[in-house]
């Protein structure tokens, strides 16, 4: 019976070993991405002139929490151009283009108005997408540093050893003569196989895959802080409820801000935004 209790207490002890050395590996390169991350924050630097030349659509490219109909749709409600079909409607709801064309607007907000334009008007969610950031912008973000290439993998990984494995490897010799002395060969023996993986474990705990680097880099990072800075009148934390946004900044305000400025807006549109898939669970439903 002890030989038992010895056999299986060292399996639940070998067992526990691996995964905390896994789990050490796992938290080293997490530690190692963090001081990457850090250490590029600390050397990053840009130029107030360089930021204030930055658009909504490269400074949403940074954030990741806008899309060009968002920002598109919150101007064109701000400028009056583009109205709930009903105000107490449950959404989503249609919205229909009215009232004098506002001035300034581009292709893709023309194209809005224009798929809106008819009598019922049109879900926001069927409006068409916006345009992507140009290629020649995304290579521009690339040199300048502010975003580097998708799927990079951290540097600088290096493998560790696994302590524990090491220990329940070493260990294992000891409770296999135990065993053999028992006349317990059997136990022994597979005593003598979970070493052997206790020493693969050891040696290979560190292969953890490597994390892929964010895309925004440290002084894409400090970009995008230093034009929240400049244009803090933009935050709707800052603003009062009842202050509207200057339709012209709204595009900048939702890049920059995201989503509260929306709301700040007309909080519906969010809603709208989202389609609705409806489900019926009637006899004869297809």
């Amino acid at each position: 019976m002890t030989d038992w209790l010895i056999f299986v207490g060292f399996l639940m002890i070998a067992s526990a070993a691996w995964r905390l050395d896994v789990r050490a590996a796992r938290a080293a390169v997490e530690a190692r991405l963090e001081a990457f991350k850090a250490d590029e924050r600390r050397d990053a630097g840009v130029e107030p002139d360089a930021v204030r030349q930055l658009d909504p659509m490269t400074l949403s490219r940074l954030d990741g929490k806008s899309s060009p109909k968002l920002r598109a749709v919150a101007r064109l409600v701000a400028e009056g151009a583009l109205h709930r079909s009903s105000a107490d409607a449950v959404s989503p709801e249609r919205w229909r283009a009215g009232g004098p064309l506002p001035k300034g607007l581009d292709e893709y907000e023309r194209e809005l108005l224009e798929a809106s334009g008819g009598e019922h008007g049109c879900y926001l969610y069927d409006l068409p997408d916006g345009p992507h950031l140009q290629a020649g912008v995304v290579t521009w973000m690339l040199d300048e540093g502010y975003v580097r290439e998708p799927g990079q993998p951290l540097p600088d990984v290096r493998r560790r050893r696994g302590w524990w494995s090491t220990a329940a490897a070493a260990a294992a010799v000891g409770v296999a003569v135990v065993l053999a002395l028992d006349h317990a060969w059997v136990r022994a023996g597979l005593v003598l196989v979970f070493g052997l993986v206790s020493l693969g474990v050891a040696s290979g705990s560190g292969a953890v895959h490597a994390p892929t680097l964010p895309v925004v880099t440290g002084k894409g990072e400090l970009a995008l802080r230093l034009a929240r800075e400049h244009y803090a009148e933009l935050d709707p934390r800052a603003r009062n409820a009842s202050k509207a946004y200057d339709p012209a900044t709204v595009p900048m305000a939702v890049a920059l801000f995201g989503w509260p400025v929306v709301k700040h807006i007309d909080k519906r549109i969010l809603d709208d935004l989202r389609k609705l898939d409806y489900y019926t669970d009637t006899p004869g439903a297809f």
